[in-house]
């Protein structure tokens, strides 16, 4: 089971890993992570792994079964090599304050209309939520 380090440290943006297996030539599992998979409304992280000179791009981070998949945009990592995670820094922490501005606009919508959030996607130069209000009152929410 890969260990999340992004649940422990969600500002630590580089960490040594080892490979724990393969799948298909490009789908990397790690014994830990800093990547944070794509789920709950947010997006995935990018970034790269390094194995001495040779630059893995990681460009998609997803969970299936339980485990963190690393999807890197080449073949050639094997099970057992170590790497480097190297975090994408500037989107992580664009979402990251995006995140936090989301909870904030939807707690305020929440205490001056009721309205709770009935879905919601956070991208990494967008954020969009919806709510159930009864009706459309833009003063009220300008407000």
């Amino acid at each position: 089971m890969t260990k999340a380090l992004f649940l422990v440290d969600s500002y630590l943006k580089e960490t040594p890993a080892k490979v724990i297996s393969v799948k298909d030539g490009k789908y990397v599992t790690l014994d830990q992570t800093i990547f944070f998979p794509k789920g709950g409304g947010q997006p995935h992280d990018t970034g790269k792994l390094i194995k001495g000179k040779e630059v893995y791009n990681v460009v998609f981070v997803g969970k299936f079964s339980g485990e963190i998949s690393h999807e890197v945009d080449q073949e050639g990592l094997k099970k057992g090599d170590e790497v480097y995670c190297v975090l994408n820094w500037d989107r992580r922490y664009k979402l990251m304050r995006s995140h936090t501005a989301a909870h904030v606009l939807a707690s305020l919508i929440n205490k001056g209309t009721g309205a709770l959030i009935t879905g919601n996607q956070l991208e990494e130069n967008h954020v969009r939520f919806d709510f159930s209000l009864e009706k459309f009152d833009r003063e009220l929410l300008e407000k």
